[in-house]
């Protein structure tokens, strides 16, 4: 049997919030037409490691083993990040038991993986997914296409989940997936999409005075920000 060609997207950072507020043509077409899960739950942590982990695996952190973005080697007394030891298969496994070639393009967690091509591209870019999928199609066919846009993110971080840019930058995510449909359309033929988000992002509208540093402080911890390959001072708790 013929392997149906897939194409797998992510959009780190997509939520209902801002999707209502961005003209996205090329989703909504998709919505429209195909099968949409409106009843989702919560998964903590709301992490992007953790959930692409869970995406990939369909198991939650307590099974794939990954619980955060870093993690302390107490040992060493050092901030880790790159975190790709799963514990659980991702879907690309079955895939390439089942004969299937596979491209990943800025989708991490694949990176590394059996039968997996891996291609880092500019994340704060949304063209460069399709441009790096030309050039690689060019050198090879593949049956599974694996895409992060992670741009919508880092316009989130940066302005705000609702701010005016961040909304642009979700339409033009919007209108890159239209021009990457079409140029598979045009060069593999039919295939199926699946559309999926790690998490989504919204505005701190209910502030508290809560302060985790002071509260630490007070019962005469001291604690301190960890950040990936920074080292942990001896004295920290």
């Amino acid at each position: 049997m013929k392997n149906i060609p897939l194409l797998f997207v992510t959009i780190d950072s997509l939520g209902p919030e801002v999707l209502k507020r961005a003209r996205t043509p090329f989703l909504d077409s998709v919505a429209e037409t195909g099968s949409t899960v409106k009843d989702m739950r919560s998964c903590f942590p709301t992490l992007t490691t953790p959930m692409m982990s869970t995406i990939l695996t369909g198991v939650y952190p307590e099974k794939h083993g990954i619980f955060s973005n870093t993690i302390l080697n107490r040992e060493e007394k050092k901030v880790e990040g790159r975190l790709r030891d799963l514990r659980r298969p991702p879907v690309t496994d079955c895939l390439y038991e089942n004969n299937y070639s596979i491209l990943s393009i800025q989708h991490f967690m694949l990176q590394g993986r059996n039968g997996v091509k891996h291609v880092q591209v500019d994340g704060n870019r949304s063209g460069a997914i399709r441009k790096a999928l030309r050039r690689e199609l060019k050198e090879e066919k593949y049956d599974a296409i694996f895409c992060l846009y992670q741009s919508l993110d880092s316009a989130g971080h940066k302005y705000g989940p609702l701010h005016a840019k961040t909304i642009r930058e979700l339409e033009e995510i919007d209108d890159e997936l239209e021009l990457v449909v079409d140029f598979l359309e045009e060069t593999i033929g039919e295939f199926a999409i699946v559309i999926t988000s790690d998490h989504s992002m919204s505005l701190a509208d209910t502030p508290t005075e809560f302060d985790l540093g002071e509260v630490i402080t007070s019962i005469g911890l001291k604690a301190e920000l960890g950040k990936e390959g920074k080292s942990v001072s001896k004295e920290t708790d």
